[in-house]
């Protein structure tokens, strides 16, 4: 009897605590409920995001790992349905909960469409999901259920699944490094999501030259290369232990690679056709980013105690060096205009130098903590990316022969799209990418309406990106 007696206050307790619990992770878009309301009028949204029918049927939602994100204020659509397995645009899916031999059982719907079945294997049983008695799940979809304390039936295994092909090499892609994750994360034309690319390393920088990728990894000290038709890495140079190589830019003939070593405050330079180390140049301490002159001559790197300076390539020896603001970080240069733009990240400026003469021009005061620099098509507008306070700065830079240059507006970032880190112009023309050190999600700006057309969840923060075409000159 006592023993019957504890089961019992166990139990109590246990469901008491159970149903004191608020719903943790599972949080269900306005849109998307909007979407669940059309499909199902009488149905009652749990907080668990399960669907409840009058009836007591419930359909259990499968969460996609990794998709796209819809602008707030988008149309969600059923995008597949039958009778057991509904699919919305926004890559949700829930699964009919059958009842079979006294379990409520959720099985593997027959004869699915492949997109669809990848896209359910791509996904997850919610982490806070109320889990019915004498639930059970098909040992089909065990993959779906990870950590989630439910019954695994031994009726199969899960299918085996052809790997979806993107032929890397047809269009323009975009890049994005992630140095937490180790992976490259890659993009197609229309922002979609297409694969990951591992370097089991700590990828810190991205530059994309005639068909392929080269990554500056500077966990391991090394710039590898990745080829797209092959869809493998195919070159490792190699850099002393600890030399933490943190940028590198390439020669317009592409005979040289110039490597930024921050521990050893070097610049080393590279020639391809052996993979060697032809000679180092001392700069100032912790140089951080390096860009190169459209004619090659010339290195333009920043460094940590407030300097840039500028290396002659023919030489390889510093011809100058000038004050700009603390901490700066991301370098590019305008061809149009022959001016470097430094973003200084503790002083929130931009420093304008004119790189033919190696003069400072001004600082431009931005918003605070400023990181990525880019340029649209016509080099006649800047944006500064603000990571501190979320947004970015647009000046226009026609005027930049009369040292002129005008803030135009400040466009904030979306909610989910936090301390952006990179901007790079897509091939388009048309749209901002904006990468997130803060979150799993980056953004992109139109360009014509300053408004986020689209957010992209890639799967872990970014610091880094690259366009694998660039705008025509």
């Amino acid at each position: 009897m006592k023993t019957k007696l504890s089961l019992y206050f166990a139990t109590f307790f246990t469901l008491a605590v159970t149903s004191a619990l608020p719903a943790l992770a599972t949080k269900v878009p306005v849109e998307l409920k909007q979407a669940i309301k059309e499909k199902f009028p009488k149905a009652q949204l749990r907080i668990d995001a399960m669907i409840q029918e009058p009836d007591g049927t419930l359909y259990v939602p499968v969460l996609p790992s990794s998709s796209a994100k819809n602008v707030p204020g988008q149309k969600i659509a059923l995008t597949f349905s039958n009778n057991d397995l509904f699919q919305f645009s926004n890559g949700w899916i829930f699964l009919k909960l059958q009842k079979t031999n006294n379990k409520l059982t959720l099985e593997l719907p027959a004869d699915l469409p492949e997109p669809v079945l990848r896209s359910l294997y791509n996904g997850l049983l919610p982490p806070d999901l109320l889990i019915p008695q004498n639930m059970a799940v098909s040992g089909k979809l065990k993959p779906l259920a990870k950590e989630l304390a439910v019954e695994i039936l031994k009726d199969g295994v899960p299918p085996v699944i052809a790997e979806e092909k993107f032929d890397m090499n047809s269009d323009e892609k975009l890049f994005l490094a992630s140095p937490k994750s180790g992976k490259i994360y890659v993009l197609s034309k229309t922002f979609e999501k297409l694969s990951e690319v591992a370097t089991d390393g700590t990828p810190a920088c991205l530059v994309w030259f005639k068909d392929k990728l080269y990554v500056a990894d500077q966990s391991k000290s090394l710039v590898i290369v990745y080829d797209p038709k092959t869809m493998k890495w195919d070159t490792f140079i190699e850099f002393p232990p600890q030399a933490s190589v943190r940028s590198l830019a390439i020669s317009p003939k592409g005979d040289r690679i110039y490597v930024c070593e921050a521990a050893t405050s070097t610049i080393a330079t590279v020639d391809l056709s052996s993979k060697k180390v032809i000679q180092r140049t001392k700069v100032l301490n912790s140089p951080g980013d390096i860009a190169i002159t459209p004619d090659g001559y010339t290195l333009v790197v920043s460094s940590g105690t407030g300097h840039v300076s500028f290396i002659s390539t023919l030489t390889n020896k510093v011809v100058g060096v000038v004050s700009v603001g603390k901490m700066p970080s991301n370098v590019i240069l305008s061809k149009k205009h022959k001016l470097a733009f430094v973003a200084n990240r503790v002083s929130n400026t931009v420093s304008v130098i004119d790189v033919t003469q190696r003069k400072l021009i001004t600082n431009l005061s931005v918003g605070e903590g400023p990181t990525g620099l880019a340029f649209d098509a016509s080099e006649d507008r800047l944006y500064v990316a603000n990571a501190k306070d979320n947004n970015i700065s647009i000046y226009s830079i026609t005027q930049a022969s009369s040292n002129k240059f005008d803030k135009i507006e400040t466009v904030s970032l979306p909610l989910d799209v936090e301390f952006p880190g990179c901007l790079v112009l897509t091939a388009d023309q048309n749209h901002l990418l904006v990468t997130s050190a803060a979150s799993d999600t980056v953004g992109f700006l139109n360009l014509e309406t300053l408004k986020f057309d689209k957010q992209v969840q890639v799967g872990q923060s970014t610091m880094e990106a690259v366009c694998s075409l660039k705008a025509p000159d």
